[in-house]
């Protein structure tokens, strides 16, 4: 495979590319560990931790999927990275941590998951 110079400059005078600018305050990132009975799916629990992650959760990203016997052969564990950002400020961790408690109970009381 050969990538032509030319043809990427050709190809990028013809798109409008956009910038976003990066924030000005740091985003806190946080682990979730959890172990969910296995007729759950991925999107159903990341729209839930979306909706209940509060304004600053700007993104979930599925790190870990695992099925074994170990476990329990009806359930599976997976493990979510969250990011929390503010444009306008620096979060404080009493923040997220009240945000990532209310996560986690929603997780409990709509899925029957076990935090690990």
């Amino acid at each position: 495979f050969t990538l032509s110079i030319d043809y990427v400059k050709n190809i990028l005078h013809k798109k409008t590319l956009k910038y976003k600018r990066t924030g000005r305050y740091p985003g806190i990132k946080r682990d979730i560990s959890i172990i969910v009975p296995s007729e759950h799916n991925n999107i159903d629990l990341e729209k839930n931790i979306f909706s209940n992650g509060g304004e600053y959760l700007m993104d979930i990203n599925l790190f870990d999927y695992y099925i074994d016997k170990k476990i329990a052969s009806d359930k599976k564990s997976l493990a979510y990275s969250l990011e929390f950002k503010s444009d306008n400020r620096t979060l404080k961790d009493s923040e997220i941590n009240s945000q990532m408690d209310k996560i986690i109970g929603s997780l409990v009381k709509k899925f029957n998951v076990i935090q690990r």
